[in-house]
């Protein structure tokens, strides 16, 4: 029922315009393992520009960051929201859930400190598959400058780097000596509360930071991974966004287009 649902509303959005947004599908919540105790949950938002040559055009998503003793984990909450919806729906016995209708971030990023591992989770479009990724933690060259300002009423003070191909501007507090911030982004003395590349075309801006306790933990989901490489999965992504019909359709979906024109959704890579 799902797959023809995915036909209808596609012929009927694609006469609208060429440029589609799809999210992953929804995942149960209820196996995983234990990767660390949350001592700090921080909440960003995430502003988006997939398409440099509209940058009016935005995705807005919210990310979280829980940090740990000896690791943290980031990821989407809008996508943990759906999860959850689906997990508790699942428990009652009901099989369909709702989707997300529009696009995010759709990784969750593991930083390990124990032993300088970085872990990508990349779900890829409605219900394809799931792919991961394990990388050394990019020891990043970053300069502290002088320029001071105030975020959600912590002292920050600004650094300055470049990271796979894009130069960023961050803002970090010694209040909350961690060296973790969102996405991929370490190596600070102090947690980043704000970091965005020059061209604003990634920008997380914190809205709200909690406390852990030794009940929260992070966690790591026991789907159905297919492994891969940073490059492998570049490839693939490009694909589906080029393509994303013939991406589902190669999943075995019933998707079909009813127009003549070509349709695709916008994509700015983060890392170049």
């Amino acid at each position: 029922m799902r797959k023809i649902i995915f036909a209808l509303l596609l012929g009927a959005f694609s006469t609208v315009q060429a440029q589609i947004e799809f999210a992953p599908a929804p995942k149960l919540l209820n196996k995983y393992d234990v990767m660390d105790t949350c001592q700090f949950k921080i909440t960003y938002k995430l502003k988006i520009v997939p398409d440099t040559q509209k940058k009016s055009y935005t995705y807005n998503d919210v990310q979280i960051l829980e940090i740990g003793k000896n690791s943290a984990k980031s990821y989407s909450y809008m996508l943990y929201e759906k999860d959850s919806i689906c997990t508790k729906l699942n428990a009652k016995g009901v099989s369909n859930t709702p989707l997300l209708q529009k696009a995010v971030l759709p990784m969750e990023v593991f930083v390990s400190g124990k032993d300088n591992q970085t872990t990508v989770v990349y779900r890829t479009i409605l219900g394809g598959p799931i792919y991961i990724y394990t990388e050394p933690t990019e020891n990043i060259k970053w300069t502290i400058a002088s320029s001071r300002k105030t975020i959600l009423g912590y002292n920050c003070q600004k650094a300055i780097a470049t990271f796979r191909g894009r130069d960023y501007e961050a803002w970090f507090t010694m209040d909350i000596p961690s060296k973790y911030g969102p996405y991929k982004f370490v190596g600070l003395p102090g947690l980043i509360l704000s970091i965005q590349d020059n061209n604003k075309e990634y920008n997380w801006e914190c809205i709200g930071i909690k406390k852990g306790n030794n009940k929260t933990t992070i966690n790591k989901y026991k789907w159905e991974y297919n492994n891969t490489t940073p490059e492998k999965l570049e490839q693939i992504i490009s694909r589906m966004y080029k393509d994303p019909i013939h991406f589902m359709q190669s999943l075995g979906a019933k998707v079909r287009n009813e127009t003549n024109s070509g349709l695709s959704m916008p994509y700015n890579p983060l890392e170049k």
